[in-house]
């Protein structure tokens, strides 16, 4: 069931609990469980913390924690039936808040009141209605007993004699009606499935988690400039790994810039206050912490439509920053060095040429910078990528360091930390560089009728960089976009989805879906694929991550399990 009011129905039934967050394995996650360990500190509310990257995990943490009574899930759960998973507890109460859509039916109409779901319904999400998929009247226990039925029938038939009769009247009265119960029946049964597998055939997702802690915070009339940066993060997420498409994303900065314009009407100019702006960004990654030339090459964006893979894109990046007035000696030094002038103009040089080069669309978006003092002005964009690498940094660091060190990194205090954050995400985007180039070089995507596919071999080079969720996720996307750009074919290409196979282990590896460019990329059909092949061949494909449109599979029935996906998308 929805909650109808974030403090009475959900904040509130907390307090004087022992609480439990379960929270998911991505930085929307770190930034929700960053928000409700904020306000549950200032009720002195005991709680524990605990990151998952997965299904069974999840469960075994919950059975580990069964004795607490108040359990709240983050960015997991949401998708998943929450009470078969954790075998029916008694006597605690489920608070779930999960950005991942379609929410799992059975724990909207959930019947004891045990799940509660504070992520609010959205318009476009079309959940069935109630009576679509249960049936709860007497017809429905009346055709299960229609075996009975008929055994009495035949004997009312038999026992009527040849002769008609009021008796054989009523038998056959009651078969037809029997009969048409059971048509009544199919057909309800048919429509059910078909508004079930309308309902789950795509996977998307929603208002990030992190934007309805904030909606928590404010009920309580708790805002201040922490929070609300937090949930910026949040949102820079999901922009930045393509869970949302731009005019969302635009809709939901708006609401925020109302929270920014509060918090600066209210703050004072002390130098302890963490002060948020809204600027228009330019779309390159960490150049404020690199220098602009090596940003350029390692932004997905840029690098595709300059084709930086190959000298002729390299020439073209080279004679558009000398037609936009940037020479090269400046833009490959430390971004801080740069002629000043050029860092406080460089937006208007760089749109000086864009509708040119074909730049306008992926040259900039709106977003928000943080200063803390006189430290560094952070981007959200930034601070994400930051927080996503000490998240998914590779390396023999448990997923609860990990998950920790990405808390702390929110911290305004935690410069050190966040800069050594920036250190470990420009080692991954290089890696992510790195590996894109060896595809288009050695030529290693596989081109089909129905779909690009790519298998990256155990002990590749930069394989270690790939074997979490979010940086496979942004290597996949922009996989797709280089060698749709790269390909002479390239248009011809536009409506084919890229699976890519990463190694997990010597005998595993991950497998992601990413759908074609020419669709909506933010919603996903390969999380009902991949359910149909793991329904089919439990052996071939294990499906535990949150994320339904990446799987576990076994090394060896690699390529069993793409004649099987071949099979179901052509």
């Amino acid at each position: 069931m929805y909650v109808d009011h974030y403090r009475k129905d959900f904040y509130e039934l907390l307090l004087g609990h022992r609480v439990l967050i379960i929270a998911g394995y991505d930085v929307d996650s770190v930034c929700s469980t960053k928000i409700l360990q904020y306000l549950l500190r200032i009720d002195e509310n005991p709680y524990i913390v605990i990151c998952v990257s997965g299904v069974q995990e999840l469960k075994a943490k919950f059975n580990d924690y069964r004795n607490i009574r108040r359990v709240v899930l983050i960015n997991c759960g949401g998708s998943l039936d929450v009470m078969d998973l954790f075998d029916n507890p008694t006597d605690v109460v489920i608070f779930i808040i999960d950005s991942h859509r379609p929410t799992h039916i059975l724990n909207i109409y959930n019947e004891n009141k045990q799940v509660r779901i504070v992520t609010p319904a959205e318009d476009n999400e079309d959940i069935p209605a109630f009576d679509d998929i249960f049936r709860v009247d007497q017809e429905i226990l009346e055709s299960d007993e229609s075996s009975e039925e008929d055994e009495e029938l035949e004997e009312e038939d038999e026992g009527a004699g040849p002769s008609p009769g009021g008796k054989r009247k009523r038998g056959v009265e009651r078969r037809a009606e029997l009969v048409q119960k059971r048509k009544d029946r199919r057909d309800w049964e048919i429509n059910r499935n078909k508004v079930i597998f309308n309902y789950t055939k795509h996977n998307y997702y929603g208002v990030p988690s992190s934007l309805i802690a904030l909606e928590v915070a404010w009920s309580k009339s708790i805002g201040d400039s922490e929070i609300v940066w937090w949930s910026i993060v949040g949102l820079t997420e999901h922009f930045i790994q393509h869970r949302m498409d731009r005019p969302h994303y635009t809709l939901l900065v708006s609401q925020l810039q109302n929270h920014v314009a509060r918090i600066q009407h209210e703050s004072t100019s002390s130098l302890s206050c963490l002060k948020i702006s809204f600027e228009n960004e330019l779309y390159l990654f960490l150049y404020r912490h690199w220098n602009l030339y090596a940003s350029m090459k390692a932004t997905p964006a840029w690098r595709c439509k300059f084709r930086l893979w190959s000298c002729k894109g390299t020439q073209r990046l080279h004679a558009y920053l000398a037609e936009v007035g940037l020479p090269l000696k400046e833009v490959r030094q430390t971004f801080c060095a740069m002629n000043y002038s050029l860092r406080q103009d460089l937006k208007t040089i760089l749109c000086k040429k864009a509708d040119k080069y074909d730049l306008l669309e992926d040259m900039s978006f709106g977003s928000f910078f943080a200063q803390y003092g006189y430290v560094y002005k952070f981007s959200a964009m930034d601070h994400y990528l930051s927080v996503l690498a000490l998240l998914e940094e590779p390396g023999e660091k448990t997923l609860g360091t990990r998950f920790f060190n990405a808390l702390q990194c929110l911290c305004k205090t935690k410069k050190s930390l966040l800069m050594e954050g920036i250190e470990v995400a420009k080692q991954i985007i290089g890696g992510m560089i790195s590996q894109v180039q060896i595809f288009l070089d050695v030529k290693q995507i596989i081109v089909t009728n129905d779909l690009l596919y790519t298998v990256i071999q155990y002990g590749s080079l930069d394989s270690k960089y790939f074997a979490n969720p979010g940086c496979l996720n942004l290597l996949a996307h922009h996989t797709l976009q280089a060698f749709i750009s790269s390909s002479p074919h390239g248009k011809n290409m536009r409506e084919l989805p890229l699976i890519m196979m990463v190694p997990k282990t010597l005998s595993t590896h991950y497998v992601i879906g990413i759908p074609p460019i020419a669709t909506n990329l933010t919603h996903n059909l390969f999380g009902k694929a991949f359910e149909s092949i793991a329904k089919k061949m439990t052996d071939v494909l294990m499906l535990d991550l949150f994320e339904t449109n990446i799987g576990i599979i076994q090394t060896t029935e690699i390529e069993k399990f793409l004649e099987m996906i071949m099979n179901l998308l052509a």
